[in-house]
This record gives structure tokens, C-alpha cells and sequence, in this order.
């Protein structure tokens, strides 16, 4: 019954949020997927914060995603040197790179959390960002093993 409760929730949920643009987000966890998470993001126009609690993940990330997009770059624009420059200014343009999480928390369209796969630590970061981040935003995982609602349980917002 609980789950029918949940389904109809979603069902009959009108969000005016649930139309709107993804501009902004934060992605949550410096290594290798974060890195990826966040370099597509900002290939894609969006405006990304990627966050880590050591600046020396945030360093080697920065410098993983400058070498993969000037590998993008040299793909796409084999025969034009000028949009080639001009495409890896504009996507390094679009991440910023953080230690902590709350300022791009308070903007942010969308939360994705790549951090190590463990239970706790992900409830735990979604129950403080879920206090943080305004009501328009989404949460979303990279887990690979994890059950999702056990994760989202951790906040108040079920259908976001």
C-alpha cells in the first residue's frame, strides 16, 4: 500500500518546477565519474560546480577534464584552430571547482553525487543538501549499486 501511496504521489504531482531548465548544477565528488559528470555538463552550456573536500582531487580533476576536452576539441574541430580554442574556453568557463558545497547549493537546478559507494554517506549528504538546496532541485545519483530510494529517503522531496 505504501508503494501505491508513493506512485500516486508522483501521479497526480503538479510542480511547476518540474518544466523548468536546467541551467545550474553541482556535481558532489572530484574523482574519475565526477570529473566526466562534470565535463559533460559544462560541454552542454550548463554552469557547473564541482565539488570535493580536497583541492588536490579538485586540481588533478581540473586538469583531467582540461585534457579531455582539448581532445574533444582537436576531434571536432580538426580544421579550425580559432572554434577549437574558442570551445575549450567556454566549457573550462562553465565548472568552477569547490571545497564545500552550499553556496552552488543554493542555485543549483540539479545535484548529482558521485562520491564512494556507501550507504551512510550518501543519506548523509543528501539529508544536508536537501536543507541547503531550494525546492526547484533535483537530486540524482551515480550510484551503481545502491538502492535509489534508500538514498532519497534521506530527504523530503520524493519526487525531486
Amino acid at each position: 500500500m505504501a508503494f501505491m501511496n508513493q506512485m500516486s504521489r508522483r501521479a497526480l504531482s503538479t510542480s511547476v518546477h518540474r518544466a523548468a531548465k536546467i541551467q545550474e548544477f553541482v556535481v558532489i565528488g572530484g574523482g574519475l565519474m565526477g570529473a566526466g559528470i562534470a565535463q559533460v555538463g559544462a560541454q552542454t552550456g550548463h554552469k557547473v560546480t564541482l565539488v570535493d573536500l580536497s583541492p588536490e582531487v579538485l586540481e588533478k580533476s581540473s586538469k583531467r577534464i582540461a585534457d579531455s576536452v582539448a581532445r574533444v576539441a582537436k576531434k571536432q574541430f580538426k580544421e579550425d584552430a580559432e572554434g577549437a580554442e574558442k570551445f575549450k574556453a567556454s566549457v573550462m568557463d562553465n565548472i568552477k571547482t569547490d571545497t564545500t558545497a552550499n553556496k552552488a547549493l543554493e542555485t543549483a537546478d540539479l545535484v548529482v553525487e558521485a562520491v564512494v559507494e556507501n550507504m551512510g554517506l550518501k543519506q548523509k549528504l543528501f539529508k544536508e543538501y536537501d536543507s541547503i538546496a531550494p525546492e526547484k532541485t533535483i537530486f540524482a545519483s551515480n550510484t551503481s549499486s545502491l538502492p535509489i530510494g534508500e538514498i532519497a529517503a534521506a530527504t523530503n522531496r520524493l519526487d525531486r
